[in-house]
């Protein structure tokens, strides 16, 4: 046993933390059948004890092998955890302490939350997911999570729009090349979850970034420019579904073989900082996901049906975070 065990694409580690012989270690979400779930260290910094599935105890379990370990601590100095890319925004580490169940992300630990549940997905072509093969009518990432959680997922996602007006004047263009016009197109139905996504136009046209608005009504949000657009985008969602809806924006991968797109960082940036403004989740795609677009792409863009593959756990883990949106910005849009 040499304690080597590292990152990778699958894989990350924890901090290295300071613990006593007998204190009691709960951790995960962890794969159950990880050869390498962590280390005990002495005070030399040398691994003692290996962590598995051979000497932990498993408390909360869900349906991908992933479950919540416990442990108590030999006679040691520190501690070190391994844990999947994927789930990193979920893994809690607790030490003497009892599970909280308010800190879970939700009831996937217990079940199935998505079962069932009628999820709406809106964006360009990414989300279209036109390169990607159908399969019951649903491509993408919509078909994706619907295999994977048994939901009812309606994809209103369409080629070419852009969260600001830049496609508005093409010749075919339709109300729907601004984005944030998709959610009207499945009004009336009622949603549990409404995944947003769009900006990859907004940059290949170079449209103007435009700035966080200080307002939450829409006659103050610059439709010209991409902040205004996804202003729009989700203020129509909260207006529309979000007294019961949770909602959530992501941005892609980068694209640094699509050369038109080069500096869709910088649009995603406001756009992080536009997502803490209305309290909604962000899923950081561009800067948290290794996505080789020379592989995963069919033109350096739109992502081919492995691309999907690879994006799949990390909009799965994001989609059970999600939580409805607070009160009170609901109420500001509603006032």
């Amino acid at each position: 046993m040499d304690g080597s065990f590292g990152e990778s694409n699958r894989f990350i580690l924890s901090e290295t933390l300071e613990i006593e012989e007998g204190d009691r270690i709960t951790f995960g979400p962890v794969r159950l059948a990880q050869p390498v779930m962590g280390y005990f260290y002495d005070e030399q910094d040398q691994p003692t004890v290996l962590i598995n599935h051979t000497n932990v105890e498993i408390s909360h379990t869900f349906k991908e092998g992933m479950v919540m370990a416990s442990i108590c601590a030999p006679k040691a100095a520190a501690i070190r955890l391994q844990l999947t890319i994927a789930e990193k925004d979920l893994f809690l580490i607790y030490i003497n302490e009892e599970i909280c169940p308010e800190e879970l992300p939700n009831e996937r630990w217990l079940g199935n939350p998505l079962k069932g549940r009628n999820l709406l997905t809106i964006g360009d072509s990414l989300c279209a997911a036109a390169k990607d093969a159908m399969v019951d009518g649903l491509r993408g990432w919509a078909r994706r999570i619907r295999d994977e959680y048994e939901a009812n997922v309606f994809n209103a996602g369409i080629g070419g729009t852009a969260l600001s007006d830049c496609r508005m004047s093409r010749e075919k263009a339709t109300e729907y090349f601004q984005i944030f016009n998709q959610i009207h197109r499945f009004k009336g139905f009622e949603y549990d979850y409404i995944l947003l996504e769009g900006g990859g136009n907004d940059s290949w046209d170079k449209a103007p970034i435009g700035v966080i608005s200080d307002s939450f009504d829409p006659k103050d949000f610059d439709l010209t420019t991409y902040a205004g657009g996804l202003e729009m985008m989700i203020y129509t969602a909260v207006k529309e579904y979000g007294d019961t809806a949770a909602i959530g924006y992501m941005s892609i991968f980068k694209t640094p073989h699509f050369f038109k797109t080069l500096f869709i960082g910088d649009y995603f940036e406001v756009g992080k900082e536009i997502c803490k403004k209305w309290g909604i989740p962000y899923l950081d795609i561009y800067n948290e996901v290794d996505f080789d677009t020379v592989r995963y792409t069919v033109d350096g863009i739109h992502a081919n049906a492995e691309g999907y593959d690879v994006l799949a756990p990390y909009i799965n883990a994001f989609m059970l975070k999600l939580r409805p949106i607070s009160q009170e910005i609901y109420a500001k849009i509603h006032s």
